[in-house]
């Protein structure tokens, strides 16, 4: 695995690239800190369709409560022009 500082990985991004396409490992690092781990990929990841269900069916939920609630409608836009104007 090979360690790269932030500020090497936003001025040289596509040596990271390269470093993953090649099958190594990247871990990046801020102050000697461990950020992250940049990996390569290895293919199609499996999706568990039960979780599938439970997500679509948590997002669902989600939006239909957020379409509940009431929304509120402010001043319009000209009218805090004129009003920071002083024109009202």
């Amino acid at each position: 695995m090979k360690t790269l500082p932030l500020r090497e990985l936003l001025r040289r991004p596509t040596l990271v690239k390269q470093l993953t396409a090649q099958g190594d490992s990247v871990r990046v690092t801020d102050n000697g800190k461990a950020l992250w781990v940049v990996m390569p990929d290895v293919g199609e990841v499996p999706v568990d369709e039960e979780d599938e269900a439970v997500r679509s069916e948590w997002i669902e939920g989600y939006f239909d409560d957020l379409m509940l609630v009431p929304v509120t409608v402010g001043p319009a836009l000209s009218d805090l022009v004129l009003e920071s104007r002083g024109d009202r």
